[in-house]
């Protein structure tokens, strides 16, 4: 996306749905002034009555239709801010999901995956209530309170007067409660994000902190984070807790010295005098006009809290991209018109003095060079650490080199398009990693192009004839063992008929008799493939040939 601004994305959104922003509009402009209008009449028909005079059909019959109409307003009104802030936040939803498909894997390496699903989550979340209980709300009330002072002004000059030096008083204060409530929610953002990534990790390794008996240590830094997000919270009440009683209290103390003021002779009169009337109106309208600046107060906190968020997700689509497939594309294509890229009898596999660091700092591979040709079976050693995981995702293009050259069939792998990666290459990990869907999906994963025939002949390789029957059925983990989930894994990466099969170490944790298993299934899926493999054992004996990274082991 070349503009992440988010900006862009609800402006969009907003243009793709105008005649909803414009109901949306005229509804909260007309809310406005039905607000503004009942009153009026309420004090001419008291008036009215204090003069002994008959109140008309018509003086009734508006007042109680302007009231009905406020009210109808006020209901399309907030089912069109729902309708709207549901098709702003799609938008951003929408936006952020096509950011997470063409951002590097490093970002997943330095953030945890809670945190990057509190953004599409909570932080959403957060911006459609700033939309639907916050902006629209809060605009929709300062219009409120800018009538009713205009109209308060006419009526009596001196309550105008009067409010105009007690609502710049009562916006400053609310400002100053406004910039607390901004650091509050800052820090429950932070907290929130660190328990929805504590969760998830704790139930992956709950295993391990039952086998370590570390449930004390698990909940211990439960605690804290939750701490810190019940912290946040109480400073965000305290202060909600004290701004409502200053307005309310505000209220009563203006109505208070008007009433006072108005019952004096001398200028106070001339200024201050209203009939009973006028007293109704300006009084109920003194009434509203704070009401309303008691819900900024809330407005407020809910417009802080979803910035907050709303900062992460602008972070979040700000992040560096990899580099765009469609432009390596056009630079791996051949100069010479008429030549085929089979022609240059590229390697399968190349990596040519390749240097690279996860961090800029320290080196994993240094002047790092592999060549693996057509049908070759070549398994990678080294010391723990030595960089062989580091030269498969290379491989992968999970990650560029900061030195050399990486090429996968002359490709470079990064730059793929995402069609073309189950074509060239199949890829089994050191365990399976399921989908939601059916059986069929797990070998898939959700490629319409994939039939079931293609599905049937992997798992015939693999040895799991007896799933082509289930292939539509919910997919149930428990109904496999951990064998057989590897048998799966190897199904899903030939399925395609790939010529390159990559392998990451996919013994890792069986026992002998199910590694037995699985190696056979692997020779039979690794025939007429070229292979790379990171394994101590995998295809032995089958004329691999074995590159060392980094230092040679030694006995």
């Amino acid at each position: 996306m070349k503009n992440n601004k988010i900006r862009s994305v609800l402006l969009g959104a907003l243009a793709a749905n105008l005649g909803l922003t414009v109901l949306l509009s005229v509804s909260i402009v007309s809310s406005i002034i039905l607000e503004l209008l009942p009153p009026l009449l309420l004090g001419r028909a008291v008036d009215s009555l204090t003069a002994d005079r008959m109140l008309t059909a018509g003086l009734c019959f508006g007042y109680f239709a302007l009231t009905a109409a406020a009210g109808v307003c006020r209901a399309v009104r907030e089912g069109l801010v729902t309708a709207v802030g549901g098709k702003m936040t799609h938008a951003l939803r929408s936006a952020m999901s096509r950011k997470l498909s063409r951002l590097p894997a490093e970002v997943f390496t330095t953030d945890t995956s809670g945190s990057i699903a509190a953004r599409f989550t909570s932080d959403a979340d957060a911006f459609e209530e700033m939309f639907s209980s916050g902006i629209v709300s809060l605009f929709t009330d300062l219009g409120t309170v800018v009538g009713m002072t205009v109209v308060i002004f006419t009526k009596s000059p001196g309550l105008g007067l009067l409010l105009l030096v007690v609502l710049p008083l009562l916006f400053v204060f609310t400002r100053q409660i406004q910039k607390r409530m901004l650091a509050a929610h800052g820090e429950n953002r932070r907290a929130i994000a660190k328990v929805t990534g504590f969760l998830p990790e704790t139930l992956s390794n709950i295993r391990t902190i039952h086998v370590f008996n570390s449930e004390r240590f698990a909940e211990e830094k439960y605690d804290k984070v939750i701490g810190e997000s019940f912290a946040a919270i109480e400073k965000t009440n305290f202060y909600d807790a004290v701004y409502s009683p200053v307005i309310l209290t505000t209220s009563a103390a203006v109505i208070g010295i008007m009433m006072t003021l108005a019952g004096r002779q001398g200028p106070f009169l001339a200024l201050f005098g209203i009939t009973v009337g006028t007293a109704v109106t300006v009084i109920s309208y003194v009434g509203k006009i704070f009401s309303p600046l008691e819900s900024i107060g809330m407005e407020i906190q809910t417009i802080q809290s979803a910035a907050a968020g709303i900062r992460r997700i602008r972070g979040f689509l700000a992040l560096p991209e990899r580099e765009s497939p469609a432009k390596e594309v056009l630079q791996e294509k051949p100069q010479t018109a008429g030549t085929a890229p089979a022609a240059r009898k590229e390697p399968v596999i190349a990596l040519r003095d390749v240097s690279f660091s996860y961090d800029g700092k320290a080196p994993v591979l240094s002047h790092f060079s592999m060549i693996v040709e057509k049908g070759e079976r070549v398994v990678l050693r080294g010391r723990t650490g030595a960089g062989k995981s580091t030269v498969f995702r290379l491989v992968l293009g999970l990650y560029t080199p900061q030195e050399g050259s990486v090429r996968l069939a002359g490709r470079n792998p990064a730059a793929l398009l995402p069609e073309e990666k189950r074509k060239l290459y199949g890829c089994v990990e050191q365990s399976f990693r399921p989908v939601l869907g059916s059986f069929r999906d797990q070998i898939t994963l959700g490629s319409t192009g994939i039939t079931d025939a293609q599905c049937s002949r992997a798992l015939s390789v693999v040895g799991l004839s007896p799933l082509e029957t289930h292939l539509d059925e919910p997919f149930a983990p428990e109904r496999l063992s951990h064998g057989q989930h590897q048998l799966l894994a190897i199904a899903r990466a030939i399925v395609t008929d790939p010529p390159v099969l990559l392998l990451d170490e996919i013994t890792s944790g069986l026992d002998s008799a199910t590694e037995k298993t699985v190696m056979e299934a692997l020779q039979r899926a690794a025939a007429g493939r070229t292979v790379l493999s990171v394994s101590h054992r995998a295809l032995a004996g089958s004329g691999e040939r074995v590159v060392f990274v980094g230092e040679k082991e030694t006995d």
